[in-house]
């Protein structure tokens, strides 16, 4: 309402205007006919053309001086609308671009400082605790087949089977000569009755039997050797043999556990600095957050205080329309 203040006063003075002026006209024609304000005044007889030539064109200057400032007041009105409009959605454009650009570098300073590191200290902090494992598997790969290990390996476990087979072969010598031994009498006392038998078919059919003097067995199976002293000797070349084997294994499965021991108290450091950076990051991500933050809510009300300018160049624009009209300004 207040932004059609003067309008309405514009109105009110036409209205005015309008409805005193046939009045006044009537009052002073009846003067004039009365012979009063000025009605007894006449003109005198002169030559006055050149006076009313200069006074026409001074009227037509005047009107067309008018009519010019008229249209220009109009056009510099139009003109001013458009360069308020242009200029205020320029001003808006800005900030929202500005809004924009806080908006994406928080969200990239958060993807970046966040997001982006703790991924890479999640890798760093895995590869810390599995140090030992990626350092050891080079290195047990770099002696098993570089430094020839695994045929070492191999030729190890060949020569430990050969020692059981040797273990077990001697064994069952020992074996097969207790069994001879126990056996040897009875085959003794087998040829001696085939001897017997022998002999009685010889003396009831001379020379149907061929000599029989090869027939007896003197073998003392009990000379034979012993392999005790093999089979042990054997079983404790296997079992040291077996036990160089495995310290060897055991050795290259233990490389990791070493260095994990080895490298505890740096890991432990490296964590601890990690952690330390991973909160200076985080407070410099709040700082900047913060900051962009401020700024953000400035551009807000930057943009409001446009908003209100435009709202009063609005209503001075329609002031200015107004009396460009009316012929004042």
């Amino acid at each position: 309402m207040e932004s059609f203040i003067g309008i309405i006063i514009c109105l009110i003075i036409g209205i005015l205007f309008f409805l005193l002026l046939p009045w006044i006209a009537l009052i002073f024609f009846c003067c004039r006919c009365c012979d009063n304000c000025g009605g007894k005044r006449e003109q005198e007889n002169s030559n006055l053309c050149c006076k009313q030539i200069c006074l026409s064109v001074c009227l037509a200057s005047s009107l067309a001086v008018l009519c010019a400032g008229v249209v220009c007041m109009d056009t510099s009105n139009k003109f001013m609308t458009t360069a308020k409009d242009s200029s205020f959605q320029t001003s808006l454009d800005i900030l929202q671009d500005l809004q924009t650009f806080i908006n994406g570098t928080i969200a990239q300073a958060g993807h970046i400082l966040q997001d982006e590191y703790k991924y890479a200290e999640n890798l760093t902090l895995v590869d810390l605790e599995n140090a030992g494992t990626l350092i050891a598997e080079p290195i047990q790969t770099y002696l098993l087949e570089e430094v020839k290990v695994q045929s070492l390996f191999n030729e190890l476990e060949k020569l430990i089977n050969n020692l059981s087979d040797t273990s077990s072969t001697l064994h069952n010598m020992n074996i097969s000569r207790i069994f001879l031994i126990n056996n040897g009498g009875n085959l003794n006392s087998q040829l001696e009755n085939v001897t017997d038998i022998l002999d009685s078919i010889n003396t009831t059919c001379t020379g149907c039997v061929p000599s029989n003097n090869g027939l007896t067995s003197n073998i003392d199976y009990t000379q034979l050797p012993e392999f005790d002293d093999q089979i042990h000797g054997a079983e404790k070349a296997e079992a040291n043999i077996t036990n160089i084997y495995n310290q060897g294994v055991a050795a290259l499965d233990q490389i990791a556990q070493t260095i994990n021991d080895v490298a505890k108290d740096p890991i432990t450091d490296v964590e601890n600095i990690l952690l330390e950076t991973s909160n200076n990051i985080a407070n410099v991500y709040t700082t900047i957050d913060d900051r962009l933050s401020a700024i953000s809510d400035e551009m807000g009300e930057y943009e409001n205080r446009i908003h209100d300018r435009l709202d009063v160049a609005d209503d001075y624009l329609l002031y200015r329309y107004n009396l460009s009209q009316t012929g004042d300004y």
